[in-house]
């Protein structure tokens, strides 16, 4: 099933967040960064822009020019957030594991997958796929929660 939870386009402009970089905290890590990549645990928080995704422990992998291609984080759970640059929408997301392709950006959550933001919609799936920059969203065995319509009465069906 095909279902939009942002009611907005992405296509129209660039996200400023992706023209940033991606800061990392965590307590502990063994990485290889002429390898391509490590294990990072232990209270994760990577912040790209309004975009924050936090775990116990993330797998970090390289494209060959030394930037990000993905981050595999897991945890109990793991969460992301993110700020909708057209309108402000703030989105929160959180699985049992979170892979974001930084290529592509595509978020992908899996195991109790649930994702949220602040004007009301939410939804819960065993894995979401969110398309970060065009608001698509790909679930499967989903429910989706939709608020009510501002509009509270219905309209004559003849004038």
């Amino acid at each position: 099933m095909m279902a939009m939870l942002c009611s907005h386009s992405y296509a129209a402009k660039v996200d400023p967040d992706f023209q940033q970089a991606i800061h990392i905290q965590a307590e502990y890590a063994n990485v290889n960064l002429d390898q391509g990549g490590g294990k990072i645990s232990g209270q994760f928080i990577a912040t790209q822009g309004s975009m924050q995704i936090m775990a116990e422990q993330v797998d970090l992998r390289q494209q060959p020019d030394k930037s990000l291609d993905h981050l595999i984080a897991t945890g109990h759970p793991v969460k992301f957030k993110k700020t909708n640059y057209q309108n402000g929408e703030h989105l929160n997301g959180s699985a049992q594991h979170i892979d974001y392709n930084a290529k592509t950006l595509v978020l992908t959550l899996t195991g109790q997958a649930h994702l949220s933001s602040d004007q009301g919609r939410d939804m819960r799936a065993h894995q979401i796929v969110y398309a970060l920059t065009s608001g698509e969203i790909e679930a499967k065995t989903v429910q989706i929660i939709i608020p009510p319509s501002k509009q509270q009465h219905s309209i004559p069906l003849r004038p």
